[in-house]
């Protein structure tokens, strides 16, 4: 492996810690092959991570700046940059974006909810192109569904029959979640009755089709997909009324509904967050994307835009995402190896190492000298 490929190597072991979403993981490659090439491009390129200098930093950040890159796209490299290092043991918090002149991004909503009229409208046209791609849409305005998980759902409708029938609030949801973190969706109450007409239709037409609401022509997952984007498309569901559009249209009307039965205006916004799939910590933006709309019924625990602090109020329920699988030996040293840099102790000795690896196999009578269990 070559120098540069060492470093990108240890940048995103480095990145990988909290183990964010699969899209999450590309961005960062991506962010730190392009930082590591333009220091190779002049000749700058250090041996070791640690070794980097911040001002080879800020100025691979304006050199993003001077080829045009967007402003958002500059202040995520720069976040990027400065999560990586502090986890290295490198102080890097007066690398800002206001030291580096980028100009705040706004965080607002890109897309708004859809009123009743134009859901009649695009139901209509849905109905009449394909059944379950009319479903689908009644699914992700009902439940709040990503557009992946509205398409990869079709074996949990059964269960969540099931489960509406006998009263239940909440349906489980892990199929095509982001980051392949499980959730669970809650319901609107108040339309109970159609959500569980809906899923009953739906789960007749998936057991008539081959167990999927929208199948592409070459029957795998990334063309029904695309079969997908293309109906968007055919309804006029783009722009700021795209699919996920919906998701908005359901984030509003589950908020009105919970605010209207008196319910605590940040425990409204935990459980929409909780809903749709973010932490219960990301109030704010929730309220600044999905509720913009709805933001004059949050006065209450609001100061100038942001939230007003009260030391009482506690989440119980913290958001910890799973694991995914078990890490392996790589992953295990060098867990440990970024461990003992932050305490101080440097590299671990080789010693360690062959340790660390003959224990991952500890279930085997004679692990070989390499790591690998023996043989009989």
């Amino acid at each position: 492996m070559s120098r540069r490929g060492k470093l990108i190597h240890e940048a995103c072991e480095i990145r990988r810690g909290p183990q964010g979403a699969f899209a999450t993981r590309a961005n960062s490659t991506d962010t730190w092959s392009d930082f590591f090439r333009f220091l190779q491009q002049h000749g700058t390129l250090p041996r070791r991570f640690a070794d980097i200098p911040v001002a080879l930093l800020m100025l691979y950040l304006q050199h993003c700046v001077a080829r045009g890159l967007k402003v958002a796209t500059v202040r995520n490299r720069a976040a990027e940059i400065r999560v990586v290092m502090t986890r290295a043991g490198r102080n890097l918090e007066h690398v800002n974006c206001k030291l580096l002149g980028l100009a705040t991004r706004c965080r607002d909503g890109k897309k708004r909810p859809l009123h009743d009229g134009e859901l009649d409208v695009i139901y209509a046209r849905a109905r009449a192109l394909d059944y379950g791609f009319y479903l689908l849409l009644r699914l992700q305005h009902l439940l709040g569904l990503r557009r992946a998980e509205a398409l990869r759902c079709a074996p949990d409708i059964p269960t969540w029959v099931r489960l509406l029938a006998g009263g239940a609030s909440e349906l489980p949801m892990h199929r095509g979640a982001k980051g392949g973190r499980p959730r669970c969706t809650a319901i609107i109450e108040g339309k109970r009755a159609e959500t569980l007409a809906l899923l009953q239709d739906a789960a007749r037409y998936c057991h008539a089709h081959g167990g999927r609401l929208i199948e592409g022509r070459r029957k795998n997952l990334e063309s029904s997909l695309n079969r997908l984007k293309a109906l968007y498309r055919a309804v006029g569901l783009k722009g700021e009324i795209s699919g996920h559009a919906l998701r908005y249209t359901y984030s509003g009307t589950k908020a009105t509904e919970d605010l209207d039965r008196g319910m605590p205006e940040r425990d409204v916004l935990v459980g929409v967050a909780a809903a749709l799939g973010h932490g219960p910590e990301r109030g704010r933006f929730i309220l600044r994307t999905y509720l913009l709309s709805l933001a004059d019924r949050f006065l209450s625990i609001l100061q100038d835009g942001k939230f007003i602090r009260n030391p009482d109020y506690r989440i119980d329920d913290r958001f910890i995402p799973p694991r995914r699988t078990r890490p392996g030996p790589a992953r295990a040293y060098w867990r440990a190896h970024i461990r003992d840099q932050r305490a101080g102790a440097g590299k671990p000795a080789a010693a360690d190492h062959e340790g660390a690896r003959c224990t991952v196999h500890a279930s085997s009578d004679t692990p070989a000298s390499d790591g690998r269990t023996g043989r009989s």
